[in-house]
């Protein structure tokens, strides 16, 4: 009997995973059915990752799809970028999408699936999610090269001919730094990107190729022998600017 007591006092998990830091120590009085849990286990490997995204954005995308504005692909890619801003090596699937609309926020959860044998991802991290959802025909334009009014409307200034013409953006979201445009620049455009404050529509402008790095650093590019020089021109008067074709 004596021997059959003391088996009973060695508890063990249902699953195989890692416990968190146990609510009592070593000697600590516990009793059988009390209400706090001696410690949580918690499977990490996979690890789910819930997200939200509103019922608005939800339904101007699969109006999207029926308009033919954007081409489904065959499968849904979703990538997941870590706190640190590293992109996570493995890819992960759609679980469980909600069909419940919160009244409070009006979003819907989704519950995403990664496998995590090297546990990078843990609970209560807040990593950002990525989902390629298809392919659409638009131009990425540097959000630091456009304005947004207070209604809303979203517009750049393009460098025709030495001549900065204010064009507005229909816009289908972000990627990285950049908008998504689809109508009011093509391909190849010169995009001003520095003075923007000075100019107006129809001022005339001296442009200055550059490129932007990913942490949205202009850099002039020297035309003659393609080398980079650091900063770009920043307080231009309205006859100067730096431009960057768009992509």
């Amino acid at each position: 009997m004596a021997q059959l007591d003391l088996d009973r006092t060695e508890i063990t998990s249902p699953i195989a995973s890692f416990p968190s830091v146990p609510t009592v120590s070593v000697g600590a009085l516990v009793t059988e059915n009390q209400t706090d849990a001696l410690t949580t286990v918690t499977r990490l490997d996979p690890i789910y990752v819930d997200v939200e995204e509103t019922s608005r954005r939800i339904g101007q995308i699969r109006e999207k799809i029926d308009t033919g504005t954007l081409q489904r692909g065959d499968r849904l890619g979703i990538t997941l970028q870590l706190e640190t801003g590293e992109t996570y090596s493995g890819e992960g699937r759609m679980v469980s999408p909600s069909v419940n609309v919160s009244t409070t926020t009006g979003t819907t959860e989704l519950r995403l699936q990664f496998d995590n044998p090297e546990r990078r991802v843990l609970p209560g991290q807040f990593p950002r999610v990525d989902m390629t959802l298809g392919t659409t025909t638009a131009v990425l334009v540097p959000q630091g090269a456009t304005s947004r009014a207070a209604d809303g409307t979203l517009t750049a200034l393009v460098a025709v001919d030495g001549t900065a013409q204010q064009r507005r953006l229909t816009s289908q979201g972000s990627y990285r730094n950049a908008w998504i445009v689809t109508d009011g620049v093509e391909d190849g455009e010169a995009l001003v990107m520095d003075g923007l404050s000075n100019l107006a529509d129809g001022a005339q402008v001296t442009t200055v190729p550059v490129s932007i790095s990913d942490d949205r650093v202009v850099t002039e590019v020297r035309q003659d022998d393609g080398e980079e020089t650091g900063g770009g021109r920043a307080g231009a008067a309205p006859d100067d600017g730096a431009a960057q074709d768009a992509e």
